[in-house]
């Protein structure tokens, strides 16, 4: 019979894994995701938690020392993404948020198998285990959660066992007379790691009190009494400890463990919000976890059972929780107290499994043929309530409430009149709007979907099936091995298709396949140790999900001092980080202290007329350009070397003259004449102007060997395409940095470094006066470099 009960538990977790990536979604859609994922791709990329990508969304929270942003969540779930992540790195043709999504789809799995442990551990029935499990997974708000990157579902899965741990400890303790010290660690633990989930795991910690409370009966022995007092002592003084090391580190100073952000919460408590929560996560037709759930309504009869039975802490302790809950998200998230982007009531999914509990004695017991239409009443009307909330995208419901003007976005706006009004509210909106040509799964959206849907329902059949032939037959142990491994195999097939399948995922790449083919070029070129900085959000979701080269991927906030069609004003200022914004100039001012190279990836193109491009030019101005890499006008990557550019006068003067036109009136090489194979030569040019210039002219740097063949070239407009010098005026100097890019396999020796100003059109040179001191050439010889290995 153990036997069985491991197979089940298996074919369990492959048919809840199967069930939800049937309905995987793929994408990111909320800011808490966002910033979850984009601190998980810090800690892979450098070992830090600063939400970079993210770095353009939040204003003023910066960390001192450093310009982003502190971490917004708690440690645990970013080391989740983390696994995810890495893994997704190392393979080129899996997108990171693909694989990352992944993860609530397993933890989800996890949390209705331990649901089904727990059960058999409780002594109910195999079938009776088996049922409510199910539908914990697929009739209750865990299940549209599965499609996201929240933190819930790890808090959850921690919680329950926690709480699991809690009845069954005190289970031996009542029976036995004895302390399970595995128990108890492994509730201290569960404990702890469900602080560093989510801080409002502290709001269970009295309903675990609650259950692992003794009878008066047990205390009657003055040995179990004395026991009782040393365990909550040694509990007790356990979790200050925890919670003093939390609050009280360092690294999490900023965060929410922070005790100086629970004190400005305490500071400005709004009641109403208070009770509204209270009220709301009960009664309110918009959040209410009843009406989501409509299972833990028959729940209740079981909860009635189970105080019969004087199981009582079960009951007691999950409503102790809710009020608790209520209260603190009240007091914490005030107008959003329910989560905010979500189907029903978010932040109460983590009780959800504690009240399915309840459940049990019902389908443990006999029911009348009135009772069993109740309980399968509302069995489906569970499940339809869930899928009801799959078949409308949720993004639709927000925008339709944004655009009736009852809720903003980007503010904490009060959703009162959406809450308790039926009309506004998700679920009327999700009925009348129900279309399911608009389903937002990912299956529907890229080639070979349909392929990856197949395979999926193939392994459902696979797992269902085996599932139920376990329960009537489960003597047959190779067919149900035969069965499982096939089942595996399908779902391993499903997983790994489905993600190659979304490599050409639309809701990404969509009209920017030029940005998708950049990122893949970059992914080659981009050395691991260097910055990235994507010049506006526009393309900032393509590069999450498959940008996986350097070091820091950044994305800028806009800058004022460019057009972007819906600004009153562009400003001009000598002041560059009044042009390019307060917080891009911090951000890039410690980048270059820390980077020897940065790239700068332009949404604008050089011919555009209306577009300032001010990072572009300020990076152009103080540092050297290496080289460009585009794909489109709209989509390019320039390389810059981080060291600073000279200043005044140059170190090398000369008095080249090309035509009468323009003359070089000197040079700068910062880091000197002597450098190794693979290094950039900065090189700071300083032109003056004979005769305003008829053409845009090109220049070209570039490196020879003692034969005179070309071994490194950098050609382009001067400046960086900011200096054409059609515009360029008589009596004003003007200087204009190159980074000169030496091969990798260049060997030891003296090479001479020149340069030239030439027709791009007609590819015909300027001649050059004074070129050699000897005679004119068409060629200026700045000097010699020398390359050592």
């Amino acid at each position: 019979m153990g036997r069985t009960r491991i197979a089940i538990g298996i074919n369990l977790f492959f048919l809840m894994i199967c069930v939800y990536m049937l309905i995987y979604q793929g994408q990111l859609l909320l800011s808490d995701e966002r910033t979850l994922f984009d601190s998980a791709q810090s800690f892979v990329r450098r070992g830090d938690f600063y939400p970079t990508y993210e770095n353009n969304v939040y204003d003023n929270l910066t960390v001192v020392g450093v310009p982003w942003n502190p971490p917004a969540h708690e440690p645990l779930p970013i080391y989740v993404v983390v696994f995810f992540t890495l893994i997704g790195s190392q393979v080129p043709e899996i997108g990171l948020i693909h694989i990352a999504l992944l993860m609530n789809i397993l933890l989800s799995a996890l949390l209705v198998v331990s649901f089904y442990v727990l059960a058999l551990c409780l002594r109910y029935r195999l079938k009776t285990a088996l049922y409510a499990s199910l539908l914990l997974g697929l009739a209750t708000n865990i299940l549209p959660y599965t499609r996201t990157l929240f933190r819930e579902p790890l808090m959850t899965f921690l919680i329950f066992w926690c709480y699991g741990f809690a009845l069954l400890l005190y289970r031996t303790w009542k029976e036995e007379k004895r302390l399970s010290y595995p128990l108890l660690f492994g509730l201290l633990i569960t404990a702890i790691l469900a602080i560093l989930s989510k801080v409002s795991t502290v709001f269970f910690l009295p309903g675990i009190l609650i259950i692992l409370l003794p009878s008066l009966k047990m205390l009657e022995s003055p040995r179990q009494s004395r026991r009782f007092f040393i365990f909550s002592g040694l509990l007790i003084v356990i979790l200050l400890i925890a919670a003093v090391l939390i609050t009280q580190n360092p690294l999490l100073e900023n965060t929410r463990y922070s005790w100086a952000r629970w004190e400005a919460y305490l500071q400005s408590i709004l009641w109403g919000s208070v009770i509204e929560a209270v009220l709301g996560y009960q009664i309110s037709w918009g959040r209410s976890v009843w009406l989501y759930s409509p299972i833990l309504v028959f729940a209740l009869w079981g909860a009635w059972r189970l105080i019969r039975q004087g199981a009582w802490r079960m009951v007691v302790a999950p409503i102790v929780i809710m009020v608790l809950m209520s209260l603190f998200y009240g007091l914490i998230h005030r107008q959003v107290w329910w989560g905010g982007w979500g189907w029903g009531p978010r932040y109460f999914t983590s009780v959800i499994p504690l009240m399915m509990l309840w459940l049990l004695p019902i389908i443990e017991a006999r029911r009348t043929t009135l009772q069993n239409s109740l309980f399968y009443g509302f069995v489906l009307l569970s499940v339809g309530m869930q899928l009801l909330g799959l078949a409308v995208p949720l993004s639709n419901f927000y925008t339709a409430r944004h655009l009736s003007g009852h809720a903003l976005f980007g503010g904490r706006e009060t959703w009162s009149a959406i809450n308790w009004s039926w009309d506004l509210g998700a679920i009327n909106y999700h009925l009348s709007h129900l279309n399911f040509s608009n389903y937002d799964g990912a299956w529907g959206v890229v080639a070979n979907g349909g392929v990856v849907a197949l395979l999926i329902i193939v392994s459902i059949a696979l797992a269902g099936g085996t599932l139920y032939l376990l329960l009537i037959d489960s003597k047959r142990r190779n067919l149900f091995s035969v069965s499982t491994v096939a089942c595996l195999v399908a779902l391993c097939l499903s997983i790994n298709f489905g993600l190659y399948a979304l490599r050409d995922d639309p809701r990404y790449i969509g009209d920017y396949a030029d940005v998708d083919q950049l990122i893949a070029q970059l992914n080659t070129d981009v050395e691991p140790d260097s910055a990235l900085f994507i010049d506006q959000p526009l393309y900032t979701q393509l590069f999450m999900n498959w940008f996986k080269s350097a070091d820091l991927a950044v994305t800028l906030d806009y800058a004022p001092g460019e057009f972007y069609g819906n600004m009153e004003a562009v400003i001009s200022s000598d002041n560059p980080a009044e042009v390019i914004g307060q917080n891009n100039f911090e951000a890039l001012s410690w980048s270059v202290d820390h980077y020897a190279h940065l790239w700068f990836v332009a949404s604008a193109s050089p011919f555009e007329n209306d577009k300032r491009r001010p990072i572009e030019r300020y990076l152009v101005e103080n540092y050297f350009q290496v080289q460009e890499i585009n794909t489109s006008a709209r989509a390019r990557a320039i390389e810059f070397l981080t060291v600073d550019a000279p200043q005044g006068e140059p170190e090398q003067t000369t008095d080249f003259n090309f035509d009468d036109e323009i003359r070089l009136a000197g040079y700068t090489l910062p880091l000197g004449d002597s450098f190794r194979a693979g290094e950039v030569i900065p090189v700071s040019l300083l032109w003056d102007v004979i005769e305003t210039p008829t053409f845009d002219y090109n220049v070209s740097l570039y490196l020879a060997d003692e034969s005179g063949a070309l071994v490194a070239q950098r050609d382009g407009q001067p400046q960086a395409t900011f200096g054409r010098m059609s515009r360029w005026q008589v009596g004003e100097a003007y200087r204009d940095n190159h980074g000169l890019q030496l091969p990798v396999n260049l060997p030891e020796g003296t090479y001479s470094l020149h340069i030239v100003v030439y027709n791009w059109q007609t590819q015909e040179r300027l001649w050059v006066i004074g070129a050699t001191n000897e005679e004119d050439s068409d060629s200026v010889l700045l000097g010699t470099i020398n390359i050592q290995r």
